[in-house]
C-alpha cells in the first residue's frame, strides 16, 4: 500500500474514489465557496478560511532574521490569497533545543520586526 502519494489528482472524482478505496470516512463538498467566507480568531477579522502552515524555510540572514529569500517567500505565500499566514518556528529564548538548521539564532527580535511590517 503506497502511503506517500502525492496530492496529484486531476479532479474531484479521482480523489473520491481514493478515499473510497482506502475505506476514510471523508465527505467531501462541490461546493468550495464556503473557503472564502470571513472568519474571525480572537476579535480579528480573516478574510476567508485558508491557513498557509508554517513550513521551517532555513533562510535566514546571519544575524537570525529574514534574508531576501525569506521576503520572498513570504510575499508569494501572501499573493497566494490565504487569511492566514503562519510563521514559521522562532526561537524565543536563550535555551534553544531542537534547533533544525544552524542559521536561526537567538537575537531576531528586532530582525523578525523587519518582516512584519
Amino acid at each position: 500500500m503506497d502511503n506517500k502519494r502525492r496530492f496529484s489528482y486531476e479532479n474531484i472524482s479521482e480523489l473520491e474514489r481514493e478515499i473510497e478505496r482506502k475505506n476514510y470516512s471523508l465527505p467531501l463538498s462541490s461546493d468550495i465557496g464556503v473557503l472564502n467566507e470571513p472568519a474571525a480568531v480572537a476579535g480579528r477579522k480573516i478574510p476567508n478560511s485558508l491557513c498557509l502552515n508554517p513550513m521551517e524555510g532555513h533562510d535566514a540572514d546571519a544575524d537570525g532574521g529574514p534574508s531576501a529569500l525569506t521576503f520572498r517567500r513570504y510575499r508569494r505565500h501572501a499573493e497566494g490569497g490565504a487569511g492566514i499566514i503562519w510563521l514559521e518556528a522562532t526561537a524565543v529564548t536563550e535555551r534553544v533545543t531542537g534547533r533544525r538548521s544552524g542559521n536561526p539564532k537567538r537575537r531576531h527580535e528586532q530582525p523578525l520586526l523587519r518582516l512584519s511590517h
